[in-house]
Formats: structure tokens, sequence, C-alpha cells
């Protein structure tokens, strides 16, 4: 794990940058709205989470006739350390590799945190602090695979992620989603709630996988 600097941050007197959003979790968005999959997030682990996050462990990998593209584990730009992140804004990165024709094994991964993101869910009126369920920031990262008949995704959410049932916001996260709804889990990584999701349109030949995530120690 990277070693940041230490410093002070007033913030917006709430453990981040700005003020956070307030969401009615149980408000519907949408004909194929289904309630959210919420595994949520304590204060003192969304802080970690957006002050801390560096990078993400994971691995994608797709063969073929081509040869083989693969990608593994993916950070934030060192530029990007936490100090930098008390004027808020969007921290991210991405990568990915081809082996080309005739069957284009491609790979790819991201990883985003943006002060913006996070949201406190309630059940409920959020004016009634006892409706308070968490944090979330969503999805922060994704891990992708394909060649000519083979595609996976693995997706990262943080505190929250779009029902199974939901197919609007599943068409809007995933490349690959067709309406086979995805595998969620929960699991947690350095202390903290995630939920992963996995698509895929066949398996033959490709890979996704996210086992970490890195966070700056001090």
């Amino acid at each position: 794990m990277p070693t940041a600097t230490e410093f002070t941050a007033l913030g917006a007197g709430n453990g981040f940058p700005e003020c956070i959003t307030k969401v009615d979790m149980t408000e519907t968005e949408g004909g194929t709205w289904a309630p959210p999959v919420i595994n949520a997030l304590t204060l003192n682990q969304a802080m970690n989470l957006y002050w801390n996050l560096y990078g993400i462990v994971g691995t994608a990998l797709a063969t073929g006739t081509a040869g083989t593209a693969t990608v593994s584990d993916i950070n934030i730009p060192n530029t990007d350390t936490p100090i930098k992140r008390v004027c808020a804004g969007s921290y991210s990165d991405f990568d990915d590799d081809n082996a080309g024709a005739p069957d284009f094994p491609f790979a790819s991964q991201s990883i985003y945190i943006n002060s913006s993101f996070i949201f406190a869910m309630y059940n409920g009126d959020t004016s009634v602090e006892s409706n308070f369920l968490g944090y979330s920031f969503g999805d922060i990262a994704y891990f992708s695979a394909s060649n000519t008949s083979n595609v996976v995704e693995k997706l990262l959410f943080a505190g929250s992620a779009p029902n199974t049932s939901d197919s609007d916001a599943w068409t809007q996260l995933s490349s690959i989603y067709v309406g086979t709804p995805p595998v969620l889990t929960n699991v947690t990584f350095q202390g903290i709630p995630f939920i992963t999701a996995d698509l895929d349109l066949g398996t033959t030949g490709v890979s996704a996988s996210i086992t970490d995530v890195a966070l700056y120690t001090y």
C-alpha cells in the first residue's frame, strides 16, 4: 500500500469536501425500478474510501487465436493523492489491452471515485434521521474481458447496487446487459463492505475478477 502525506481538511463539516445528497431509497424511478440492494457504509468507512482509495486489485483476461489480452490491477494516478481531494472532484483511471484480429481478445478496467457520487441513504423521509441507513458511492470500478464469442464483466459497488430486477439501471451500467440478471455478492475488502456484480455472455476464453481494494496508509 502506498503511503500518503498527513494533512488536515475542514471540508463541509461532515467528513467530506462538500455537502452530501440525501436519497430516499424507497422512491421509484422508471417502469422497471426495483428496490436497490444495500450493503451500507458507515461514516468512517465512507470517509476511508473517498480519501484513501488508491486502486482495485483484479484481473481481466481474454484469449483467442490472435493471442491474449490482459489487464491486472488499476490505480488512481499518483498525482491525485488524498491531499488533492480536499478540492472535491473526480479521480479515475482506465486501461485496456487488445490482441487484435481475427477474434479480437480485449480486456479493460476502470476505477473512479468522485465526491459528488457520495450519498446518504434513507428508508423513507430524508428529514427523519431515524430513517438513515448509511452511505453509498454506487459503482466505483469494473473489469471486463471479451472475444468475438464471449464476454464477461465484473463491477464493484460501494454501499448499494441496483436490484437485479431493475433492467433500466443495468442497461445504463453494463455494456453487455441483455436481460440476464447479474449475480450480486456481498464482499468485504479492507474492512469496507462492497457488492460485486458478475455478468456474462459466455465464459469460454474470458475471465474477470476483483479480489481487493488498495488504500493509502499514513
